[in-house]
């Protein structure tokens, strides 16, 4: 059913799918499903033992797989991201010694059973080595760059066409880094009146469309030699603009010091290649397939399965001042039915993301509607980069691979419409890192049936060696409410040592994002438990197909540009509907046109749906919520109250067998906790389970009342800011090895009353466990509708705070050469902690140490027998990463936005010992050394220095009893 609004803007009230093709994804508790890096090496340099333990590395901590990219001083023509300071011709992407540690790469993929993603160049991956003399041919990186001459009243024009503005890529030092090109090609010629009263000296200028002249025919080209002679027809002020394609020579990485070597590619430079042409796909396969594939059985070893998941690209932030293609014109023509020279003149009023931008634009003022002429050659421009990436996909599963890449990103395309293309869709927390942002790709990426949606996730700003492991899963969570099913975490640099490169390593984009994740960092052995919450979660939402409640017909171009309409403070967001952007290149309709040929028709097909019966126009998106309930629509999630940060992502999976079932994850994006009643409508009868990433435990659902239509209401539910959870309703008897308890469930009971599974000694039956944190009697309805009672009871037992901690800190500290990356880590003085938990930099002797500090204290408990009392144990604040144990037994990690976790398991009568390892990050220890550098560049000649952290356990410990009685049902 359909519901346009009265701003045009349509919704789809659907379900969306995608490919329920995934391997094996093990199980919830033991899954393969878990996070992938974003591997740097700056260059071939690398020590081939030092890889091979990076990836072993990576697989300890539990990851599937990593994106290999060689860094080579990656954005270096505008960032300062450090000097290249070894001769590419060595070490470069496509270098011999480039080869063998691509090699030796792909081996430690398969030794250690993770995949690898294999880039499609340097950097960005959007270019390959090519001599500078063939960086001018077809298939290159190609702009529209034009030239402009105003003619006064009566003035007539007679010679050379207006040169264009050209302005070189210039590196961070000054230096120019744009190959050297000099051929253009012209592409049109204009003539138009200036609008009355307009500044020709201004920004942007006016001209009258109905004087505009196309002059192209008249141009006399003799040798070098490009002559017109004009007469203007009006007695106004005129211009003259020339049009010109050109190679830009965009440099993706930088040539050797002595300049090409015609047999050692690593010495050619890299150049961006024509992402609009199959020239420029045919330019990089053809690179890969010869001077890489065929190497040393890399092409063997990528083929075994497994091994590769994709041929990958990243986002595109190379530079044009328009972008173009030879194609261009033809393609206009095919799509829209008229000739695109009487768009230029507007065309450059585009937002361009060129290093510097020409001083004067054009337009036609209120005298046309050019801003079709803008979506024009947007549209055209998608569908030769639709064609590019097809094309790329092709080749890859020729050679026995997948595409993958950034699509859309930094550019004027349609953004839902490419994200349909490759075989996995990636975005970035960074550059996208709003929920409604990624659903403006994840809609093209279900139309296209894709799988997999993954995401770059973590490069926080200003927060390298510093960002905490709350904000690494914050960003995570959000891009999975977003429609995102992988997170790429943004990363892992190669942990040995560099020329000109001090402790703790390289240090990727000049100290400006997160992260430096690896060996290097004090937390990394506690990664494991939280990166298993990463893939436990990616476990739910990589299951079956999408279902999503509506789409939102929306072309929209490009994420940065153009932010979705809503972003969070839709009504549909408060009412539970689920929704994403659509756009007509999903749905493969006629791009549009200058004329009005096709509006009657238009009008007409709207006419005939809106008077169909299932069809509703509302006045204002705030009456969709309600419409949709009017008419049977309900949303799949929804909470009462409702909430504006409460967002939902379903998943459904029909098996050989029958069994329907569904995983629906809740994410509160807000910053206050939100108490509801959920309502779960899976659109078949089951019963419900919750799942918990951080145990890997599923349980059944034993509080909860169902409806007639199948829906399951689940009272008492509570997300702190940025907190998850996970539940699934299942049509079968069990879910992931637990069996659906027949019979067994309470359909209400008093506030603060829960309740679980739980066996007795004595019946081997399911029975169920009531929890209260208070003493007394409280009400509980079971499913048979009787009314009954319980009685709880603390045995006197009260909340404490734990004290007498001792605390030891081992430091991580540089080395005495700070040539060397490793840290030494030196044990610091016991501190006895009698004043309570304070953060380390309260601390005498510890304010600039980071590592890894170790508490422990005791505490009496006398209720482990009987078990009538439970034992929480709330961390308070938890400031990066804990790891515990309690007599010994490792107790589960605390998920950070909420960190209570359950020990009733593991305490014993009598003394109870407790040992908390909380881990820092470097920052602290990194600003007490001025010297760190990397790449050659000092980071305190950067303005990146941030603030000391507050490490260690910062917050009371205290343990919390709760009340627990078995009851019949």
């Amino acid at each position: 059913m359909v519901l346009p609004f009265k701003t045009f803007l349509l919704l789809l009230a659907s379900t969306s799918a995608s490919a329920s093709t995934v391997l094996n994804r093990g199980t919830f508790a033991s899954p393969k499903t878990g996070v992938k890096w974003r591997y740097w090496i700056e260059d071939a340099s690398v020590d081939i033992d030092t890889l091979r333990f990076d990836v072993s590395e990576m697989a300890r901590v539990g990851s599937a797989g990593f994106e290999l990219l060689s860094y080579q001083s990656y954005g270096s023509v505008q960032a300062s991201t450090g000097l290249i300071v070894l001769d590419p011709s060595d070490f470069a992407f496509g270098s011999n010694r480039f080869v063998n540690v691509t090699a030796s790469l792909v081996q430690a993929a398969i030794d250690n059973n993770l995949t690898i993603d294999f880039t499609l160049g340097p950097d960005q991956g959007a270019g390959v080595p090519v001599l500078p003399d063939d960086v001018d041919m077809e298939g290159m990186n190609t702009e529209l760059v034009f030239g402009s001459h105003f003619l006064a009243p009566g003035e007539t024009f007679d010679g050379p066409v207006p040169q264009p503005e050209i302005f070189p890529f210039l590196r961070f030092d000054g230096t120019i880094a744009s190959a050297n090109i000099s051929q253009m090609q012209l592409v049109g010629v204009i003539g138009a009146q200036v609008v009355d009263g307009a500044n020709t000296s201004s920004a942007r200028v006016s001209l009258d469309f109905d004087t505009v002249q196309d002059l192209t025919s008249q141009v006399q080209v003799s040798g070098n030699s490009t002559t017109i002679s004009w007469t203007p027809s009006s007695n106004g002020t005129n211009v003259l603009l020339s049009y010109f394609s050109r190679r830009n020579g965009y440099p993706e990485a930088r040539p050797g010091f002595n300049g090409p070597i015609p047999n050692e590619p690593g010495s050619w430079g890299s150049w961006v290649v024509d992402h609009f042409s199959p020239k420029g796909v045919n330019i990089s396969t053809t690179f890969i397939e010869n001077n890489i594939l065929s190497q040393q059985n890399i092409g063997e070893m990528l083929a075994l399965p497994g091994v590769v998941q994709y041929m990958w690209e990243d986002s595109m932030e190379y530079q044009a001042q328009l972008f173009w293609t030879d194609a261009f014109m033809e393609r206009f023509v095919e799509r829209h039915g008229y000739e695109v020279n009487i768009t230029l003149p507007v065309l450059h009023t585009l937002p361009s993301n060129a290093q510097t931008q020409v001083n004067q634009t054009f337009d036609y003022g209120t005298t046309f509607n050019w801003g079709k002429f803008t979506e024009d050659y947007q549209d055209t421009l998608t569908s030769l980069y639709i064609d590019y990436m097809s094309d790329f996909s092709s080749w890859s599963h020729s050679i026995g691979m997948t595409f993958s890449n950034q699509p859309a990103y930094n550019f004027r395309l349609d953004t839902a419409a490419s994200a349909a293309i490759p075989d996995t869709p990636e975005i970035e927390s960074l550059g996208v890192p709003t929920i409604d942002g990624a659903r403006q790709l994840s809609g093209g990426v279900h139309l296209g049936n894709h799988t997999i949606f993954s995401s770059e996730t973590g490069a926080r700003p200003l927060e390298a060696n510093a960002i905490r492991m709350m904000e690494l899963l914050q960003d995570a969570n959000t891009q999975y409410a977003g429609g995102v099913n992988v997170a790429l975490l943004h990363g892992f640099p190669y942990s040995g040592n560099y020329p000109n490169t001090t402790w703790p390593g390289i240090t990727t984009f000049g100290y400006v994002f997160a992260d430096m994740h690896g060996p290097r960092m004090p937390a990394w052995d506690h990664y494991k438990e939280y990166l298993d919450y990463l893939a436990r979660t990616q476990y739910a939402l990589q299951a079956g197909v999408a279902k999503v409640d509506i789409g939102i017909y929306r072309k929209g171009y490009n994420i940065d540009f153009t932010s979705p309409p809503y972003a969070g403070t839709s009504q549909l967001i408060s009412s539970g509907y689920t929704y994403e952007y659509v756009s007509p290149g999903n749905l493969k309709l006629p791009g549009f046109e200058t004329g009005n040929a096709s509006m009657a028709q238009v009008q007409s097909l709207m006419s005939q749906l809106v008077a169909e019966p299932t069809v509703v126009v509302v006045d204002d998106e705030d009456d969709v919520p309600s419409t949709l309930v009017e008419m049977g629509v309900l949303p799949a999630v929804s909470a009462e109250p409702g909430s504006s940060t409460l967002f939902g992502v379903v998943r459904e999976v029909d098996d050989d067998t029958g069994t329907q079932t569904a995983f629906f994850f809740l994410f509160n994006q807000g910053t206050s906790a939100i108490n509801f009643t959920l309502t779960l409508n899976p659109g078949f009868y089951g019963s419900p389970f919750v799942l918990d990433p951080w145990s890997g435990e599923v349980a059944p659902v034993i509080l909860y009342s169902n409806s007639s239509s199948g829906n399951i209401s689940i009272p008492g539910v509570s997300l702190a800011p940025s907190q998850t959870v996970l539940f699934a309703v299942t049509s079968g008897d069990s879910l992931e090895g637990v069996a659906v308890p027949a019979g067994v469930r309470i359909v209400s009971a008093d506030p603060g009353v829960t309740a679980v599974v739980s066996n007795t000694s004595t019946s081997t039956s399911p029975q169920v466990e009531l929890r209260s944190l208070s003493s007394g009697s409280k009400q509980f309805i079971t499913a048979s509708g009787e009314s009954m009672a319980a009685n709880f009871s603390l045995e006197g037992e009260m909340s404490q705070v734990l004290t007498g901690w001792q605390l030891n800190v081992t430091a991580w500290t540089p080395p005495e050469n700070l040539s060397e990356h490793q840290s030494v880590l030196v044990p610091q003085p016991p501190v006895n902690l009698t004043q309570g938990l304070v953060p380390w930099n309260q601390i005498e002797g510890l304010a600039n140490v980071s590592g890894v500090g170790t508490y422990v204290t005791s505490f009496e408990w006398n209720n482990a027998v009987d078990g009538a009392v439970g034992l929480l144990l709330d961390y308070g604040e938890i400031f990066h990463t804990v790891k515990a144990w309690l007599n010994g037994q490792q107790v589960t990690t605390a998920d950070p936005t909420n960190p209570v976790v359950d020990i009733s398991e593991l305490v014993v009568n009598g003394t109870n010992v407790i040992r908390v390892d909380a881990a820092s990050t470097l920052l602290n220890a990194i600003n007490a050394v001025p010297e760190v550098e990397t790449l050659g560049q000092l980071r305190v000649s950067t303005s990146i220095i941030t603030a000391n952290q507050a490490y260690g356990l910062i917050s009371n410990v205290t343990l919390v009893p709760y009340a627990r009685v078995v009851v019949p049902v």
